[in-house]
């Protein structure tokens, strides 16, 4: 699967399911985001697990 790139909006159609509770766009980070913006991932966690 070397360089598949899935577009933001083919992924926006999963949100359709009843399971997804939010989606949130990274714009910039590709399929490893904890360890491209750890920063920013670890505050999606920490307002999510706030919840």
């Amino acid at each position: 699967m070397a360089g598949l790139k899935v577009s933001v909006a083919i992924v926006q159609e999963l949100a359709v399911f009843s399971t997804v509770k939010k989606f949130i766009s990274l714009e910039g980070i590709s399929h490893c985001p904890q360890d491209e913006a750890p920063d920013l991932v670890n505050s999606i966690l920490l307002d999510w697990i706030g919840e």
